[in-house]
């Protein structure tokens, strides 16, 4: 990480190891950084937190070692036994991924695994570094209600939105979102149901064509259909942006699919973004991967960085997001930390047009829908309702947190 940008940021020596631990692939240059980072005087449980919240266990574990590094015994059996469950968990993903494939083949409904095991092994060359807290599947949206049906019969349990919502407000949520959440009834694994990439009306507005999917051998004779790495490059940065880069993983990721790729190669990568709608989030990535990893960039995205102070703001608004608050605290519970998220998603998108659609986007909630059922005469009040019933679960979750607890009756 440029010292430059650590000093300017107020960057916590704990993050900067994170940072220096996230960088891929493993070398010479990498087990310097680490040690020079650590000189810096480290509070261990507080590193513990920021790993945990930027989801890089795995490779934080892996740098140390490599490093040499001689951690508190404590904190060392913490970070091998959290790595461990990570390893494992990743298996089991895999395993159920490896399953579900299968099923999805016999329906004769195409299918490709987004991020998860596929992205771990193109990026890592290992299933065990990358965190994934479920398994994202997209289909086309033609095909959602069979694959819903496929994933009941599998044993799954629609979560979100819940499977008893009203047929109107099931066609609703389709409409406005792009997955449904699932989860195992037996073994609690969860799954994400994607029909749409994003949530940017004008930004990968179509998915990869299903011609283009590429397998990712999992594990001998097994394997994943996926993105073909320019797909799932520009995807996993509009991704990023629009959860404002508030988990250093998804940079780390980025960082590793582009290690040793050439000038023209990522020039290429700009401009295809470019077609999609993507430009800015993909330099945007592009500038955070030069400014924290390292990476080398061709010249017109530093000077897109120069004509563009969307773009220049966006750095600042990421770099804000990823260190903002104590290392345990996930964005949305910091003051004004979904507002943050909302002007960068505003940011990301070019044209008044466009910028109209997100902000028409922005006011709509689902839950709001939930909470304030209107007739569909009446839809066009939910943006007026949307800052009041904000406040209103705010205050709500603020009094429950204070509230007693209730003990159980015997």
């Amino acid at each position: 990480m440029r010292a430059d940008v650590a000093a300017a940021s107020a960057v916590t020596p704990e993050f900067a190891l994170a940072v220096a631990c996230a960088a891929w692939p493993p070398s010479a240059r990498r087990v310097a950084a680490v040690r020079a980072a650590c000189d810096r005087g480290i509070d261990w449980p507080g590193f513990l937190r920021t790993i945990t919240r930027h989801r890089i266990v795995g490779l934080a574990d892996e740098a140390l070692r490599a490093a040499g590094e001689g951690l508190p015994d404590t904190i060392a059996r913490q970070l091998a036994a959290a790595a461990d469950r990570q390893a494992r968990r990743n298996l089991g993903f895999a395993a159920a991924a490896l399953r579900l494939r299968a099923r999805f083949d016999a329906a004769g409904i195409p299918i490709a695994f987004i991020k998860g095991g596929p992205l771990a092994l193109l990026a890592y060359g290992r299933l065990e570094l990358r965190h994934a807290k479920d398994i994202d599947i997209l289909v086309p949206p033609d095909r959602v209600e069979a694959a819903s049906a496929l994933l009941a019969a599998e044993g799954y349990r629609r979560l979100r939105p819940p499977d008893d919502v009203s047929e109107p407000d099931y066609r609703r949520w389709c409409r406005l979102a792009k997955e449904t959440e699932w989860a195992h009834r037996t073994t609690g694994l969860q799954v994400e149901l994607h029909w749409r990439l994003t949530d940017f009306p004008s930004i990968l507005p179509v998915p990869p064509p299903i011609a283009t999917y590429r397998d990712i051998e999992i594990a001998e004779g097994m394997a994943l259909p996926s993105f073909d790495r320019r797909d799932l490059l520009i995807y996993l940065c509009v991704h990023g942006a629009s959860h404002a880069w508030s988990r250093l993983k998804w940079l780390a990721d980025i960082a590793a699919l582009l290690a040793g790729e050439s000038a023209a190669g990522i020039a290429e990568l700009y401009d295809a973004a470019q077609q999609h709608g993507a430009g800015r989030a993909v330099a945007q990535a592009l500038l955070l991967c030069h400014v924290l990893f390292d990476v080398a960039l061709p010249p017109a995205i530093e000077a897109r960085r120069r004509a563009d102070p969307a773009l220049r703001l966006l750095i600042r608004l990421a770099l804000l997001a990823m260190t903002r608050g104590r290392a345990r605290t996930e964005l949305p519970e910091l003051a004004l930390g979904t507002a943050l998220v909302s002007l960068s998603g505003l940011l990301l998108v070019e044209g008044w047009r466009p910028r109209l659609a997100e902000a028409l986007r922005l006011s709509l909630n689902f839950d709001d829908m939930m909470l304030v059922p209107l007739p569909q005469r009446l839809h066009f009040l939910y943006p007026l309702l949307r800052a009041p019933l904000w406040l209103w679960r705010r205050f709500s979750r603020g009094a429950a947190a204070v509230r007693p607890a209730r003990l159980p009756r015997p």
